[in-house]
């Protein structure tokens, strides 16, 4: 019996020990969402304008290119119910808060939030889906996460290198410039859509307590690849315009759509995302745009 122990103990030891290096590494490494928000929290007394929404502002609105101080506080797959929490966690620390642009896209009214991520908001912004529970997760990271995730995205990861948040792509990927990619991106999102209704009453509430904050949303909508925009749903189109058009009248707040122009391919990284140099291009236009609202405000 005792011998039965003995090489049960040497079994389990080493795996045992493989796991606890495995969570200490987790929780010590880096990755994107902890380094925005450690960089976020930091320069928030600074921050002058806030750039939210999900990939298509993170990689398409570029800080550099603004008057004013800008940090890029979107993510992939970033909902609007944490760009509203991820505001007003902060909202008290940025006093010099002027602009916040939130990105609404083709998608946006339809996404609560993306399950896979909710929890690395509770890890590194402290803020959870709809309060809740994550004991089990917060026992073990590697556990939450899966071991092929951890290896993935944590202890391969070094610093980003991010300018204020934004992350950019550098080049076109030309492979996936054409339409069956463009019918495959758009299938993707709409099999995500759920009802609209808790998340038009988020952004209607993040609007009213940014506006008694006397801080100006604005409502941006980012150019796609014209690929992208004719396999949409026109009638999802049609109803998105008539509902942001809606909320920005009701709120007297501006709305900034940009999918109406004709940019060359040179200027996106696939069929819904900017490249670096779309980006460096909208965010100028967005730049001149607020120094517009400047002047009359």
């Amino acid at each position: 019996m005792k011998q039965f122990i003995k090489g049960l103990f040497f079994f389990i030891f080493p795996i045992l020990a493989l796991f606890i290096i495995l969570e200490i590494l987790v929780r010590d490494s880096n990755s994107l969402y902890k380094e925005k928000w450690k960089e976020y929290t930091a320069k928030a007394d600074s921050i002058e304008i806030l750039v939210l929404g999900n990939s298509h502002a993170m990689n398409g609105i570029d800080p550099r290119e603004f008057d004013l101080f800008t940090y890029n506080m979107a993510f992939g797959s970033q909902t609007i119910y944490f760009d509203k929490a991820i505001t007003l966690k902060q909202i008290k620390k940025m006093p010099n808060l002027k602009y916040v642009l939130v990105s609404i896209d083709y998608h946006s009214l339809y996404y609560t939030h993306n399950k896979a991520r909710d929890i690395f908001y509770h890890y590194y912004y402290k803020i959870d889906y709809n309060k809740k529970n994550y004991f089990i997760e917060d026992l073990s990271w590697v556990y939450a996460l899966g071991f092929k995730q951890t290896i993935r995205e944590h202890l391969q990861r070094g610093k980003t290198n991010s300018y204020n948040g934004f992350v950019p792509h550098n080049t076109t990927n030309w492979s996936v410039i054409n339409t069956p990619s463009a019918e495959k991106r758009v299938e993707q999102l709409e099999a995500g859509f759920r009802e609209k209704n808790n998340i038009i009453n988020n952004l209607n509430e993040f609007i009213k307590t940014l506006k008694k904050e006397k801080i100006t949303p604005i409502l941006i909508t980012l150019p796609c690849h014209k690929y992208f925009n004719e396999n949409l749903n026109k009638d999802i189109v049609n109803k998105n315009l008539v509902e942001i058009n809606k909320i920005s009248d009701f709120y007297d707040v501006p709305y900034w759509n940009l999918t109406n122009k004709k940019y060359p391919d040179s200027l996106f990284y696939n069929v819904d995302h900017l490249n670096i140099h779309g980006a460096k291009k909208i965010s100028k236009e967005l730049n001149i745009k607020i120094q517009g609202l400047n002047n009359v405000l």
